[in-house]
């Protein structure tokens, strides 16, 4: 299993979530959502969990790196185009948004859809309420601003793309904490993510 280490070496440049925007100039399609991602210190020990994952349960592919690893919560424009309107309008619903900080939980490895030899392979589990009242007050919000609202939601957090990979599988439970959350771009198709916007979850609004 030597081989499954060098899928999770040293993040290039392109794949960090990078804070100066170019989602004007860019030709790849655009996918922009909410989420919440780990502060660089916790990325770094979920990844390293993650690769001690891919050895234990024999996985083979592609890696995300720890730059990018973030739990969505809601897509805001996946029409594969972006306009100012709506990314300023996104960042206001984000400046409306006050909720405390909160603990997440994952204590299971399964695969998400796609084809056989591309599943996301993901964390999830664990009860999650607060994300799930967090993700609930963002939607309404959306809603309210006529974006539309997927009700469906089932926390995880994809560390790669791998082979067929059944069932979902017991994991000791990871516990990180939510501190911000994020309004992103993704360039689709290049494994490169930007921040529009970014938000301290607090109990009171400064």
């Amino acid at each position: 299993m030597s081989e499954q280490f060098s899928l999770f070496g040293n993040a290039s440049p392109a794949h960090a979530l990078a804070d100066t925007p170019s989602w004007r100039y860019g030709t790849s399609p655009l996918n922009v959502f909410f989420a919440i991602t780990p502060d660089a210190e916790t990325a770094d020990s979920i990844f390293a969990s993650c690769r001690r994952l891919a050895v234990t349960f024999e996985l083979a592919g592609t890696a995300r790196q720890a730059q990018v690893l973030h739990v969505s919560l809601h897509g805001v424009d996946g029409g594969g185009r972006v306009s100012t309107q709506t990314i300023d309008a996104a960042k206001r619903i984000g400046d409306s948004i006050c909720f405390p900080s909160f603990d997440i939980e994952s204590n299971r490895v399964m695969a998400f859809g796609g084809q056989k030899d591309r599943k996301a392979i993901v964390l999830c589990g664990g009860d999650n309420a607060e994300l799930k009242a967090f993700r609930q007050q963002l939607g309404i919000a959306l809603a309210n601003a006529s974006f539309p609202v997927d009700p469906r939601f089932t926390p995880h957090m994809t560390f790669m793309y791998g082979h067929e990979f059944s069932g979902a599988h017991v994991i000791a439970p990871m516990v990180w904490r939510a501190t911000e959350f994020h309004l992103i771009l993704s360039h689709v198709g290049e494994k490169r993510y930007e921040r529009l916007g970014s938000w301290a979850l607090q109990d009171h609004a400064t």
